[in-house]
């Protein structure tokens, strides 16, 4: 019984022993030699704070990793607390297994150079990384309340996201959550915002077993100028195998900060044949479902309005087809510019088709069909040397023929109320084309034709009847600022002459000073239309000259 007792007093004083020893000997192992051998791995220098090693848990402060790359901004990774939760018995035999490693509030600075050089990409592309194999086990790291940002000089490209969580497992699903993130990039003027973007994997021995799908929520981008997409939700998710990958589209957001679903967008993207296909489409909606958004918009009446759209993409080779339609109807306007009355009830649509040649730097408009009202116009046209400060420009518009009449009618009356109750006969039609190339301007091509001449007045409103002008009228102006004076026109005059009695070289001398083909033609000079693009094309130069 004696005997009994010793041992088991050996052992507690051997356990005591031990419990003592073993975090002096821990922290020895880890400065000694698993940090080395971790900076071996990754090929960085770390450096830490105070480290607290208890029998179950490491904890481990003011983490910093850091490469000969990183830039003035910071090192790759600073860490405030590591907390590591390890299996005791491992740790004695010269091995850290740890269930669980938690990263508190990291923040990654991730940076590639102009010149290519980078702190973070060669540890994309090796093939192991040690975790899960050798003397260092991890099961699962946890990324809990971090930052990144990220600094792509060569593409002059940023994405910076103030809430980084996420969970890792070595062979396992992992995860990714950046909430909320923003990315610049020249390409999107006003910058892409995410509420959320998710990333899910599963990466084993250097490779993906299963490929990143990506979850985005709240996204907002400004792909034209004024044109804004909010509300921007869905998934962009890898199909088939890295030698054959496609990304799959599915994507549905709103407009200008709304959050109700009023579009989406299907397709697929083969990033290493740089090819694809989108499907837009806008179907049937108010703009009473955004109404929200139209506060500060000429826009009003928006529940009356309706729009349908559809967009259609495909990319081959570099060079982008887009075809698609839009129709409007019953578009209410109010806008003291635009008219004194509110404009009511506009309907029409548009049909589009062409492409954008990126190899050939080319932008081609085979068609652009716009109706209204049983009226339509019709362009067609390309652009050359499309990224160049000197582009090469054919168009070509027309309105095929159609009664005078409807296109008067086609305006709404309160944009053109003095025409309202004019009644014209005759047929109307336009074809004009023209060639600008901004290296040599003079050399600009305008021509075609506006058939206006067979339009003819049949009936007018009485208070535009030229027969008015036959009979004595009073004619107001305003000699100065706030003051009218009243002018009697005709014969009840004293100082009236008859036009019959005026000098002709009188009325020439009053027309030259504004238009001295004014009996000649119909109000449309093909060479002043030619001379005015000709000058508003030419490059602007300051009046200040040193």
């Amino acid at each position: 019984m004696r005997r009994l007792l010793t041992a088991l007093l050996v052992l507690a004083l051997l356990a005591g022993a031990a419990a003592l020893a073993l975090p002096r000997i821990g922290r020895w192992y880890l400065r000694a030699r698993l940090l080395p051998l971790v900076e071996q791995r990754f090929d960085r220098r770390i450096t830490f704070g105070r480290l607290s090693l208890g029998l179950r848990r490491i904890r481990v402060e003011e983490v910093v990793v850091s490469s000969a790359k990183d830039g003035p901004a910071g090192p790759l990774c600073a860490i405030p607390v590591v907390e590591l939760a390890y299996r005791p018995g491992a740790l004695l035999r010269g091995r850290l297994e740890a269930p669980q490693v938690t990263v508190e509030a990291p923040t990654l600075r991730l940076l590639r150079r102009a010149d290519g050089a980078s702190n973070f990409l060669d540890l994309l592309g090796r093939r192991r990384l040690g975790l899960g194999r050798g003397k260092i086990r991890v099961d699962e790291v946890l990324l809990v309340r971090g930052k990144l940002f990220l600094d792509d000089e060569r593409t002059r490209t940023s994405v910076t996201a103030s809430g980084l969580d996420g969970r890792v497992v070595p062979g396992g699903d992992s995860s990714l959550r950046l909430h909320p993130a923003q990315l610049a990039t020249p390409r999107l003027p006003g910058g892409l915002t995410l509420g959320e973007l998710e990333v899910r994997a599963r990466y084993r021995g250097g490779r993906f077993e299963v490929l990143p799908t990506v979850r985005v929520a709240g996204g907002r981008v400004r792909p034209l100028a004024g044109l804004e997409l909010s509300g921007i939700r869905g998934t962009l998710t890898p199909v088939g195998s890295l030698e054959s990958l496609r990304v799959a589209i599915k994507l549905d957001g709103s407009y200008g900060g709304a959050e109700a679903k009023l579009w989406s967008a299907n397709g697929w993207v083969d990033p290493r044949a740089r090819s694809g296909k989108l499907e837009v489409r806008a179907a049937r909606f108010s703009l009473g479902r955004v109404a929200s958004i139209l506060g500060t918009t000429p826009v009003i009446l928006p529940s009356r309005t309706s729009i349908d759209g559809d967009l259609d993409l495909a990319l081959d080779a570099g060079v982008l087809r887009f075809r698609g339609g839009l129709e409007v109807k019953n578009l209410s306007l109010f806008h003291p510019g635009l008219a004194r009355s509110a404009v009511l009830d506009l309907s029409g649509g548009a049909k589009l088709d062409g492409r954008l040649d990126l190899p050939a730097d080319k932008l081609v408009v085979e068609q652009l069909d716009l109706h209204s009202q049983g009226v339509e116009v019709k362009l067609s046209g390309r652009v050359e040397r499309l990224t160049s400060a000197h582009p090469r420009l054919s168009a070509r518009l027309r309105v095929p023929t159609v009664a005078c009449q409807a296109v008067l009618d086609a305006f709404p009356a309160s944009l053109l109320p003095q025409l309202q109750g004019f009644a014209l006969k005759g047929s109307f039609a336009v074809d004009l084309a023209t060639e600008v190339d901004y290296r040599h301007l003079d050399a600009l091509r305008l021509g075609g034709k506006v058939g206006i001449h067979s339009c003819k007045v049949v009936k007018a409103p009485e208070a535009m009847d030229a027969a008015r002008l036959k009979e004595p009228f009073e004619h107001s102006v305003e000699p100065r600022p706030g003051q009218t004076q009243a002018i009697v026109v005709g014969p009840d005059n004293s100082d009236f002459v008859p036009f019959a009695e005026i000098s002709k070289h009188m009325v020439n001398a009053v027309l030259t000073t504004e238009d001295a083909g004014f009996f000649r033609h119909r109000g449309f000079i093909p060479s002043q239309f030619r001379n005015a693009a000709a000058s508003a094309s030419a490059p602007r130069r300051s009046a200040c000259r040193r």
